[in-house]
């Protein structure tokens, strides 16, 4: 028994949310409907914007980014980009002019303590090949960023799914015990015998 979760390349070709799914992916990179979300925690009393967490923050994007499973990586390793570019010493979201800031503070915490990296995957959300590289980046981790001090949790749509579906499964073995014994018991009292 294997399973998976289904998307919408798995519906009818002349469905509407089909055809919206190729339309995209002709577009788009499929992982766009559901990227890798990386959570980048300092350790309380630090903050993502010390020098040594801007530059693993950095690290890993780049890390990330030669993989070619991978279409783009985005979120709070720009923002350090940007910052460095323009010259701008940034230590909160209020260095910022406030057109950016805008943005930054759906990408950082307003304490500073936590930051995100969204990574837009080649591969559909619920495929197996992408869950696959979810693992794949749980296993390796995040060498770049603990060095740093830095906790690194992976999310998404792809994690979501696999939590999911380890929920699921998980509980199969103890159901499908219940249900025969269930069963033996109910047959044993209809017929009144083994």
């Amino acid at each position: 028994l294997r399973t998976w979760s289904i998307g919408a390349s798995n519906l009818p070709p002349e469905t509407e949310a089909r055809r919206g799914f190729e339309l995209l992916s002709e577009r788009f990179e499929k992982g766009w409907m559901g990227p890798v979300t990386l959570l980048l925690e300092a350790p309380p009393g630090r903050t993502v914007w010390e020098e040594r967490s801007q530059r693993a923050a950095v690290d890993v994007a780049e890390r990330l980014a030669k993989d070619p499973r991978v279409a783009a990586v985005q979120g709070f390793p720009q923002l350090v980009e940007l910052a460095r570019r323009t010259g701008t010493e940034v230590s909160s979201l209020e260095d910022f002019p406030p057109r950016v800031r805008e943005v930054a503070a759906d990408v950082v915490s307003a304490d500073g303590r936590t930051a995100q990296i969204s990574v837009v995957t080649r591969l559909e959300p619920q495929s197996r090949e992408a869950r696959a590289h979810w693992e794949e980046l749980k296993r390796a981790g995040f060498p770049e960023a603990r060095s740093a001090g830095l906790t690194v949790l992976v999310g998404g749509a792809t994690a979501s799914l696999a939590d999911f579906d380890r929920e699921l499964m998980g509980s199969l073995p103890r159901v499908a015990a219940a249900v025969l014994a269930l069963g033996v018991l109910v047959l044993l009292a209809l017929f009144r015998s083994l």
